[in-house]
């Protein structure tokens, strides 16, 4: 299975689970005021990154692995 293949099953998946919860996607620029928003970009700059979408996720997984540790 490709990257891609496996990309689409996922987000298929996602999209399945967010439908089972009645939760929509959103959007999450709508919801981010300009100071974060700037830091956001200052941190994609800083990390190299071309891919904001990377750095917000890995800010979810840091936060995601936090709280699992506090809860152990």
């Amino acid at each position: 299975m490709t990257d891609d293949e496996r990309f689409k099953e996922e987000f298929k998946r996602f999209q399945g689970m967010l439908a089972g919860a009645r939760i929509r996607r959103g959007t999450v620029w709508k919801h981010l005021s300009p100071e974060i928003l700037d830091w956001l970009l200052d941190e994609t700059i800083k990390l190299r990154q071309p891919d904001i979408g990377i750095v917000i996720a890995s800010l979810v997984r840091d936060a995601y692995h936090d709280d699992m540790e506090a809860s152990e």
